[in-house]
């Protein structure tokens, strides 16, 4: 049921018999599907046709910019594309995508899905389980990333039986009933949407779709159609706990058997509203990811015992607790998650959170490893205060990032969606903070009217830590398929198809790596955690600089050890911005042999060879080189190729430009040259790249070396 619209089992499966008639007279191969469509009777009219064929669905989130569009399409290798519209010309151009739009547009000759549906025979058709379905993750933390749901389609027996056996458990962790009443409200193109209304129409239940999603129509979904269960969200149960309170108490929801809510963490606050509300035995929570399915499910009588638990793993569910080494930590020590199920396709998969296992088997988790703020050592979980936030009556949800606005440690800022019509003040939020500790306490608390969402509602950080001095505009909730497109426009980055290809990446990352094992430098464990999550990391970033979203982070000046004794204050970076750094030197040593000539540090060397051994040698050739001339000039060679200010970035430029190297390539390695974030001048702490451009282009100033003859420090012999 959508609206007004009421469609039989009898009816569904006629149609979906029609249309895969349809489909399978026109002979379009290979047999996959993108469905681009709400939540609405048609959509299942689609899955239920590909099922009858065996076709595969890709699940395509709406209103995909163009261009991620004809990417997702051209990876999948989709022969049809059943979306509300048909996509510009531009996105299927060379692409063999048949497009079938709900309705007709300007083009008379155009399939239509009714046209399919209404041209198609009543031809018997029987599917032998659901179509294999692919998924793609939500995109909050990078790139999405297509994630196949086809699991144990080619496994033997004894992997088909664990499947079947870890899909039971799940479904019996929560109510089921014959002739169900479901609300449905997630979309459809998100594993929870496609699941939930499965397992109910499996058990002859009543879906009644709502989309987008309305809190006041949801409550009166909830009493005249008396619903028995809903997937939900915890956006969504806020949204109706803030309608006003003689609109609450004037629907009926005592029919409400379970509500089941994943995405997210329940805050206590609202977890003590449902139970007030639906019941005190209704709220079911579940843990997943989109990699890996659910992981766990908390009913209510466990959060009684373990309120902070998200329940035992499931059948056939493992999950392993690692440092950041990667080895795996004691019972009732925190570490990432590395999580393996029969929907997993039989790997553990990183799905980016940080958690415990207790000496029973639950599973609590502590939050994102990316929202990991370490300051002074210690380790603060954004979604702590997070949490400590939320609980407050006003806020409906809270996002907390670490800015490097400090020159020493991150500030820690907490932007608090508020609920329409609050009256609290920063002041007033901090009284929900008592009971953290004190070095988790925001610097900055930031009211706006909307926190930045992507399709299914999850907050989005990356615009948050985008905007370090100034909150959010009002209302401008931003959504990662369309936030990457208007970056875009003004994004003066290259192309992506030369520095920082994937494999360029990479090797920029084992240079760096291998450099970093060598430094004793602060805050090591950030290159261990790049480490253990590179391939994400890494497609993260090219989503980043190809949007024009990267921005470096501020480097901070430290104290690096230099020998007995001795330290040399450096710009510290980022190890992500070390690693575009490293790309870009390399882009454009080719350029610099002119000038350089002969065994340049590190050039010609592999990976394998560079670090702090090379290092060594570095610093022993200069010693030769100026051996016998004056003490000064050593220290001042050190300097430069350690610090770098002696580096004549206009001459640097004016060479790459005549060597042939892009504008824009030039200037973007000149900016980073001549001062990370406009904060610190100098080269920042990488010895790879600040032997070869510093002891390459030395200023006039340095008179003892110019005096010497020294106008580049290299390797020789």
């Amino acid at each position: 049921m959508h609206g007004d619209r009421v469609v039989s089992y009898q009816e569904w499966n006629a149609d979906a018999d029609r249309l895969a008639d349809a489909l399978a007279r026109r002979r379009l191969v290979p047999a996959v599907a993108a469905v681009s469509l709400p939540a609405d009777p048609d959509w299942f009219v689609v899955n239920l046709a590909l099922a009858k064929l065996g076709w595969r669905h890709v699940a395509v989130p709406p209103d995909l910019p163009p261009d991620q569009l004809r990417a997702l399409l051209s990876g999948a290798g989709a022969a049809v594309l059943f979306a509300d519209r048909s996509p510009d010309p531009a996105v299927l151009a060379g692409l063999s995508v048949l497009p079938v739009p709900r309705t007709a547009g300007p083009d008379p000759a155009e399939a239509t899905l009714a046209g399919l549906v209404a041209a198609g025979t009543e031809v018997a058709r029987h599917s032998r389980a659901d179509p294999p379905l692919v998924l793609h993750t939500s995109g909050t933390t990078g790139a999405r990333r297509p994630v196949s749901r086809d699991a144990g389609a080619d496994a033997g027996a004894a992997e088909a039986r664990r499947l079947w056996e870890y899909q039971r458990d799940v479904a019996e962790a929560t109510p089921a009933r014959l002739r169900n009443r479901t609300l449905l409200t997630a979309p459809m193109h998100h594993g929870t949407g496609p699941g939930f209304a499965q397992r109910a129409l499996g058990l002859a239940g009543t879906v009644h779709l709502l989309h987008p999603f309305d809190p006041l129509a949801a409550l009166r979904l909830i009493d005249q159609a008396r619903i028995t269960h809903w997937a939900a969200t915890p956006l969504m149960l806020h949204r109706i706990r803030l309608l006003p309170r003689d609109v609450l108490a004037s629907h009926d929801v005592s029919s409400v058997e379970a509500v089941t809510v994943g995405g997210a963490a329940v805050p206590a606050g609202l977890r003590r509203w449902c139970d007030g509300y639906f019941g005190p035995d209704r709220l079911y929570e579940f843990y997943g990811a989109t990699e890996v399915g659910v992981v766990a499910t908390l009913p209510p009588r466990v959060r009684a015992e373990r309120p902070d638990s998200c329940g035992r793993p499931h059948l056939h569910v493992e999950v392993r607790v690692v440092a950041a080494d990667g080895a795996p930590v004691p019972a009732g020590v925190e570490g990432e998650l590395l999580i393996r199920t029969p929907l997993g396709g039989g790997e553990f998969h990183r799905v980016g959170d940080i958690g415990v296992l207790d000496g029973e088997g639950y599973l609590f988790v502590r939050g994102r490893t990316r929202d990991v703020i370490v300051r002074g050592g210690r380790r603060i979980h954004a979604a702590e205060v997070e949490h400590a936030l939320s609980a407050h009556p006003a806020v409906v949800e809270a996002a907390v990032v670490g800015l490097p606005d400090g020159a020493t440690v991150p500030d820690i800022v907490a932007f608090c969606e508020m609920a329409p019509g609050a009256a609290a003040t920063p002041a007033d939020l901090r009284s929900v903070l008592a009971g953290l500790d004190t070095a988790a306490h925001p610097e900055r608390i930031e009211l706006v009217e909307a926190l930045p969402r992507n399709d299914v509602g999850k907050v989005v950080k990356g615009p948050l830590r985008r905007t370090p001095h100034r909150s959010p505009r009002p209302g401008a909730a931003v959504s990662t398929v369309d936030d990457g497109a208007r970056r875009a426009a003004g994004s003066g980055w290259p192309a992506l198809d030369g520095w920082a290809a994937r494999d360029a990446l990479d090797r920029a990352w084992a240079l760096v790596r291998q450099e970093a094992a060598g430094d004793v430098v602060p805050e090591p464990e950030r290159y261990r955690a790049v480490a253990l999550d590179w391939p994400r990391l890494r497609d993260e970033l090219r989503d980043d600089l190809r949007t024009g979203a990267y921005r470096p982070v501020p480097a901070r000046v430290v104290a690096v050890p230099k020998g007995a004794g001795a330290h040399r204050p450096v710009p510290l970076l980022d190890p992500r911005d070390r690693v575009v750094y490293t790309a870009l030197v390399r882009a454009v040593l080719p350029s610099l042999g002119p000038v350089l000539g002969g065994e340049v540090f590190g050039w010609s060397a592999g990976p394998d060879t560079s670090g702090g051994a090379q290092w060594l040698e570095f610093e022993q050739a200069a010693r030769r080189l100026v051996r016998g001339r004056s003490a000064r000039l050593w220290s001042t060679c050190a300097d430069v190729a350690a610090f770098g200010q002696s580096v004549r970035v206009d001459v640097l430029r004016a060479d790459l430009l005549g060597y042939g190297v892009a504008v824009d390539v030039a200037d973007r390695l000149v900016a980073l040259l001549t001062g990370i974030g406009g904060r610190q001048p100098g080269l920042p702490h990488d010895q790879w790249a600040s032997a070869v451009l510093g002891g390459a282009y030395l200023a006039p100033g340095d008179a003892a070396l110019r005096a010497a003859g020294v106008a580049f420090v290299r390797i020789v012999g």
